[in-house]
């Protein structure tokens, strides 16, 4: 589980600085950035799971987020 935690972790690590670079282009080509202001912080995580794999990959994650307060979906 520790394993997963830390790709997980790497996983988010590299999405914000995807979102952060994304948004610090715009920013530069003088955008307001209008669209991005109404993105609201949520407490709901959505999992993903790969081809040939099913929603079941997920529960320990969903567990573990659900005992934290999040609401997960696996569809």
């Amino acid at each position: 589980m520790k394993k997963h935690r830390a790709e997980v972790f790497i996983a988010l690590v590299m999405s914000s600085l995807l979102l952060m670079s994304c948004a610090s282009s715009q920013n530069r080509e003088g955008s307001d950035m209008s669209e991005f202001k109404k993105i609201r912080p949520t407490k709901i995580i959505l999992f993903v799971h790969g081809m040939y794999m099913t929603p079941k990959v997920w529960t320990e994650w969903q567990t573990w987020f659900e005992n934290k307060g999040f609401e997960t979906l696996a569809p």
